[in-house]
């Protein structure tokens, strides 16, 4: 075994370094065999007992032709010689790479911002409640990669968390999910912070007049002339609750002959509307004596 054999050995390849302003979509060949020149006991350690590394197709400084196609390149493997030679420790001679000619497809990288959608659920401690909005620390993010797929994205979404019996403000790292796992689609950060406002709600009620729009100078009498409004308001927001931050209103519908609808059309954001009644009242128009 100690004469010298030529035999073809197969080792996996990887395109890494594509140009700066392009990106592989797709490699046509994941294996070359090489043409190994070495004494028999070398050669059947390598082919049969040694892991074989696989190597490194670095495109930075290879020359890259174009075919007729507008995404199809290929290179020449000869080219590829010393490169491999030089990687690994690669100590046999190497007389030959099949197949001769390498095909990827390369396509021009663009660029775009799209939003951050939180997969959350959230279930707070009773009486508690999430006071104002869930909020990313960032809104948008960008995403690079071949137009075929920075087209049909609009959007890139947190991993999903539950959240259970919460009882206070909540900071919390989520991962964002690239849909292609592949490296051909870059995300501009792997991760969003996000802000959950936990507080603790109590039931309150209030009692608010009923005003009358496009009456048209009709004088009306309501029955009832107020409205019971019951919410959830955050301890923190209970001293701010006063009568003029509520609005319930009726407009006037003449074809409405029993009764009119009452509207509730302004209440502070920062409560969550239980119920209110009546929901409707009755009336009466009152006769001018003049």
């Amino acid at each position: 075994m100690s004469k010298d054999y030529s035999s073809d050995i197969p080792y996996e390849i990887n395109f890494v370094n594509p140009p700066s302003d392009q990106i592989i979509t797709k490699a046509f060949d994941s294996i070359v065999y090489l043409k190994i020149d070495s004494r028999g006991f070398d050669l059947l350690t390598e082919i049969y007992f040694k892991k074989k590394k696989q190597l490194l197709i670095d495109l930075h400084n290879v020359r890259i032709y174009n075919t007729s196609s507008s995404f199809r390149s290929y290179i020449l493997s000869a080219s590829l010689l010393n490169q491999i030679r030089n990687q690994n420790g690669f100590q046999y001679s190497i007389s030959k790479i099949s197949p001769d000619t390498l095909y990827l497809n390369l396509e021009k990288t663009m660029s775009k911002e799209v939003e951050v959608l939180l997969k959350i659920d959230i279930i707070p401690k009773q009486q508690h409640y999430v006071y104002g909005k869930i909020t990313p620390s960032i809104q948008k993010i960008t995403i690079s990669g071949p137009p075929s797929l920075i087209d049909s994205i609009n959007s890139i979404s947190t991993e999903y968390v539950k959240l259970v019996n919460v009882q206070s403000n909540q900071f919390i790292g989520l991962k964002l999910i690239n849909p292609y796992k592949d490296a051909q689609l870059h995300l501009s950060t792997d991760s969003v912070q996000v802000h959950i406002p936990i507080e603790q709600f109590t039931e309150s009620s209030l009692i608010i007049p009923i005003k009358i729009f496009e009456k048209n100078d009709l004088r009306i009498k309501l029955f009832p002339e107020t409205v019971t409004v019951k919410f959830l308001v955050a301890l923190k927001d209970f001293d701010r609750i006063t009568p003029d931050i509520f609005s319930a209103v009726i407009h006037y519908d003449e074809h409405s002959l029993n009764s009119q609808i009452i509207v509730l059309e302004r209440y502070p954001a920062f409560i969550k509307i239980i119920d209110f009644q009546p929901k409707s009242v009755e009336y009466l128009i009152l006769v001018n004596n003049d």
